[in-house]
């Protein structure tokens, strides 16, 4: 099996140890893998882990067809806004915009906060009201510098808002600003800001796990938190990434699509 990172890995092998018949099953992340330029340009995929997971699953394929001893799981990131579709049998793509998005939830947000933040006001529900349309945004906002092709360099939303127990404070216009002039693009504000209102106008309804980036989402929790805990290193967003996937679920996640599709392909 083959994954983009670290964090995916992780999540992907303990779920895996929990199951009955899965234990030969081997997760290599991406880097351990010779994706060259070549097969990268032939499908029109960038460089980046996604593209390079997508890249190996195509050439696997069309060596050796629908097998089940090879599986690339990858996060849907931006595909459905984006209406992106990549057709490749050996592919599995999260339920959710990524891999993070299966710990967006209260249960695991509820054992994190009990468990490590140990603080009874701290509660998952406080802390999705609080940072939830932050985390949409910026998520529209990475999606639409894919859409335009902008390669603009990101600015880490935890650093441009203050964050209290019920309110992240975010100034949409001025990010966008700022997010646009770093990488001298200021000229296409109000193209940015158009597609910013179609992406808007397209998710509308849409469970928020399908529309947060989850890089994001620990860069905030770790900020959320950070004045809640008097060792400062344990609001390193490496510590907060690595606490959520030990509060996980696997019973919860086996009932999710993807893993099912998974367990399926791996007992084949």
């Amino acid at each position: 099996m083959y994954v983009e990172g670290q964090f995916d890995a992780s999540v992907l092998k303990d779920y895996l140890l929990a199951q009955d018949g899965c234990d030969d099953v081997v997760v290599y992340e991406i880097d351990t893998v010779d994706v060259t330029a070549t097969m990268l340009i032939e499908n029109d995929l960038d460089g980046g882990q996604k593209g390079r997971v997508i890249a190996a699953c195509l050439a696997f394929s069309a060596a050796l067809g629908d097998t089940p001893q090879v599986t690339g799981i990858v996060d849907r990131d931006y595909d459905n806004v984006r209406n992106i579709r990549y057709e490749c049998p050996l592919l599995l793509f999260t339920d959710y915009a990524c891999m993070e998005m299966y710990s967006f939830t209260e249960p695991v947000l509820g054992r994190f906060f009990r468990l490590f933040v140990r603080r009874t006001e701290f509660t998952p529900s406080r802390f999705i009201a609080a940072v939830r349309m932050v985390l949409i945004e910026t998520f529209l906002m990475r999606a639409a510098n894919q859409e335009k092709g902008y390669a603009l360099k990101w600015l880490e939303v935890e650093e441009q808002c203050k964050v209290t127990l019920d309110k992240a404070e975010f100034d949409v216009a001025d990010f966008v600003q700022k997010y646009l002039n770093k990488s001298a693009k200021l000229k296409h504000r109000d193209e940015f800001n158009f597609q910013l209102e179609l992406f808007r106008a397209s998710i509308a309804g849409q469970d928020e796990r399908h529309c947060i980036n989850g890089h994001d989402f620990v860069g905030m929790l770790a900020k959320y938190i950070l004045k809640s805990v008097s060792n400062k290193n344990l609001a390193d967003t490496d510590v907060v990434e690595r606490q959520l996937v030990a509060h996980l679920d696997f019973k919860a996640l086996a009932s999710e699509p993807m893993f099912l599709e998974l367990l399926n392909r791996v007992r084949r």
